[in-house]
């Protein structure tokens, strides 16, 4: 694993510094106003130009919170820069976005092929079937996993052709939202029983929640609405789309329902949340991703309103460690991967708990949708996130629920 992370290859830059944001800069720089009554310059225009915008002022005032949070580019070469919890986890989205290990089905390979103008290469495909219904013979279980298959690349290329217009059009956040990233999501999701796309778009963090924070401006901020979508665990068998199942996994989740919903009641009325919000799908529903989406370059903006959510995530988390009577003073909470898309690009980072900060180690560039190999990889890497959230973050929650800590 610690090979694997040294040795990348830096594949994920730092998304673009606005242009917009530049061009202005130098413009205003080069005006100035100069007195007709007297023989001194007057740098008004200048003066403007020099000060630092409000998301600037944002950005920069994370760093004097209580817990300063810190947004770092990943580094090729450095083993410790993320936490042991998510390695493993890193390591298999490196194959799927560097290399695109198995991003597409064997079964609609030549349909795909048809209708791209680069044709996909062998180690693009995978031959792994997904659960066949028992009933099924072998001849039919073939059938069936093609129709699946394609089923799929007709849904991805209906997606496709929504974000090219979304694009063309100038459409807004809200429009991508319903028309992109909601139906890929959703997509990407159907073999996760246990994991769901949820639109949170008026969930605000609930005031005891509120990372504490030094700058007033900053706090009026906090506390609005702040991310798009997040993917929760669901464990609760009657929820849409969740079942428990038999077997060990089953009584896992029948464990971990019981302990979310007994905790909740437990709560004071204003915390009765297992999140950082009183928002009603997520009361009982632990976020494991997060998720702001932007419809131009507002970069800047998403990467604040993320920050500022999961650090009051990790409040709520440390609130119900102090109720169980555990002691979180030298406790790292578990990694927790957010998500930026901005139009076609969507790009993971992980927020990191180093004890006295919390640090964003990014850019990882999942794939754009304006093409199917993007979307086959951003498919195969949501994927992976949602078999992480169902595995080791079902356990780190569960464990802090009954009162220890893992992760």
């Amino acid at each position: 694993t610690a090979e694997i992370i040294s040795n990348a290859p830096h594949l994920f830059p730092r998304p673009p510094q606005s242009v917009t944001s530049s061009a202005s800069g130098t413009s205003a720089a080069s005006r100035t106003t100069t007195s007709t009554t007297t023989s001194t310059t007057t740098p008004t225009t200048t003066s403007r130009a020099r000060s630092t915008s409000p998301t600037k002022k944002r950005t920069q005032s994370l760093v004097t919170l209580k817990k300063p949070i810190h947004h770092v580019q990943i580094d090729d070469n450095n083993t410790d820069q993320l936490p042991e919890d998510v390695r493993d986890l890193y390591n298999r989205l490196y194959g799927i976005t560097g290399y695109h290990e198995g991003i597409a089905p064997w079964e609609v390979r030549n349909e795909i092929n048809a209708s791209v103008a680069h044709k996909f290469r062998e180690t693009w495909f995978r031959n792994r079937r997904g659960t066949t219904p028992r009933a099924l013979d072998a001849s039919a279980a073939d059938e069936h996993h093609r129709a699946s298959a394609l089923g799929e690349l007709v849904a991805l290329r209906k997606i496709q052709r929504k974000a090219k217009s979304c694009r063309e059009l100038g459409r807004s956040e809200a429009a991508w939202n319903i028309e992109v990233h909601g139906p890929l999501l959703e997509l990407a999701l159907e073999g996760h029983p246990h994991v769901q796309r949820e639109l949170v778009t008026t969930a605000q963090i609930t005031k005891p929640f509120v990372p504490p924070m030094s700058d007033l401006s900053l706090a009026g901020f906090a506390d609005k609405k702040m991310v798009d979508f997040v993917m929760v665990l669901v464990p609760k068998p009657d929820d849409e789309g969740g079942e428990q199942g038999d077997g060990a996994r089953g009584e896992r989740f029948r464990r971990l329902a019981h302990a979310v919903h007994n905790t909740v009641l437990s709560q004071p009325l204003d915390q009765q949340s297992i999140n950082q919000t009183l928002y009603p799908p997520l009361m009982e529903r632990p976020i494991g991703i997060s998720i702001e989406t932007k419809a131009d370059g507002a970069n800047e903006v998403g990467r604040v309103q993320l920050a500022i959510w999961t650090a009051a995530w990790h409040e709520r988390m440390m609130a119900l460690m102090a109720a169980a009577g555990k002691s979180y003073a030298n406790t790292r909470l578990i990694t927790m991967p957010v998500l930026l898309i901005v139009e076609h690009s969507w790009v993971l980072s992980f927020v990191c708990d180093r004890g006295d900060r919390l640090e964003v180690v990014g850019d990882v560039t999942l794939g754009e949708t304006a093409d199917l190999k993007g979307l086959y990889t951003i498919v195969a890497a949501l994927r992976e996130l949602a078999d992480w959230m169902q595995g080791p973050f079902a356990e780190w929650i569960a464990s802090v629920l009954d009162g220890g800590v893992g992760g």
